[in-house]
């Protein structure tokens, strides 16, 4: 390897916030991908004005440790948003630094929507969490919510992850929606959730990915073979953002491509995230690049055969800003 890259990978790691988690080499190279998203990331919003931050909903990925001193994912508030209307946060669940488990999410979901119910429609403010979801489950509203995904897909998988340690015989999720509605959240709290079952998990923005192979073009192929066999392996790969600002030739056919075909091939679990639906990506990357409609299907089909066609939306604007109340 070149010495620039030597110095940049171990300047990686100065970082305060990566710093305080005491990796050891072990860890640094299983995290690195994520690791120089979230400084790449982080270094860049620092160069922007004070008002602006790179992630429109003002949030940035870190990692922390769990009570077993196992490294997970979480997302904070950029330290701009208070400078910001609140109204940014009306579109997710702001964490901080806390790590929420899948029924912690469920509860805090249940709670933020049942804020929404139309008055009439309020029982007692005491009924217990089961309770209000039988009610909630009830509305139009919890159709394409976060709840009803957790409800119907994620919690079901979790639950036979955890029964079989096999990730061999699930199929993962397409799941799309408009900016804000809480997909990204959503990834990372089944993630952490699957941090204690000894499963190798990656979760990336694509466009970071992207970036991040790009970077390395002056040095050594092997760095970036490294990168990409990382993303080919992990148990579990959660491709965040797809379709956003990566729709180059090359990133769609030498890098997606193979790592889906390798993941459908071995059988690897694989989640996507995008604001667009399946139909809107092939038109995105078709749009954006010059590679052919057969090249751009072979992309979409290995999405669909990773997910078993399963692909679903989030709607959750509407609720969240009702007045019917």
């Amino acid at each position: 390897m070149s010495t620039d890259f030597l110095k940049e990978y171990k300047d990686l790691f100065e970082a305060s916030y990566i710093k305080e988690l005491n990796l050891s080499e072990h860890e640094k190279l299983i995290y690195f991908p994520i690791i120089k998203q979230i400084v790449d990331e982080q270094n860049l919003c620092d160069k922007l004005p004070p008002d602006v931050c790179v992630n429109e909903n003002f949030t940035h990925t870190r990692l922390a440790r769990d009570n077993n001193n196992k490294i997970i994912v979480t997302i904070v508030p950029c330290s701009k948003h208070k400078r910001q209307n609140n109204s940014i946060y009306d579109d997710f669940v702001e964490i901080d630094k806390k790590n929420l488990t899948m029924s912690q999410l469920c509860n805090s979901l249940v709670d933020e929507m049942w804020e929404y119910l139309p008055s009439n429609n309020v029982l007692d403010i005491n009924l217990s969490y089961p309770e209000k979801f039988k009610v909630l489950k009830k509305q139009d509203f919890y159709k394409n919510s976060k709840l009803q995904i957790i409800n119907a897909f994620l919690n079901p998988e979790f639950q036979a992850i955890k029964k079989d340690n096999d990730v061999s015989k699930i199929n993962g999720i397409y799941i799309y929606g408009s900016y804000g509605v809480g997909k990204t959240l959503l990834m990372h709290t089944f993630l952490n959730a699957l941090q204690n079952e000894n499963l190798k998990t990656i979760f990336i923005k694509t466009a970071t990915l992207s970036k991040m192979l790009k970077n390395n073009f002056d040095k050594a192929n092997i760095v970036n073979e490294k990168i990409i066999n990382n993303f080919k392996k992990a148990d579990v790969l959660v491709f965040d953002d797809i379709g956003v600002s990566d729709s180059t030739e090359w990133f769609i056919n030498q890098v997606l491509f193979e790592i889906l075909d390798e993941r459908y091939n071995t059988k690897k679990l694989t989640y996507f995230t995008s604001n667009f639906s399946l139909k809107q990506l092939f038109i995105k990357f078709k749009s954006a690049s010059k590679l052919s409609a057969i090249d751009i299907d072979r992309v979409i089909d290995r999405i669909k055969a990773l997910t078993n066609n399963t692909e679903v939306e989030i709607k959750e604007k509407n609720h969240r800003y009702s007045n019917n109340k």
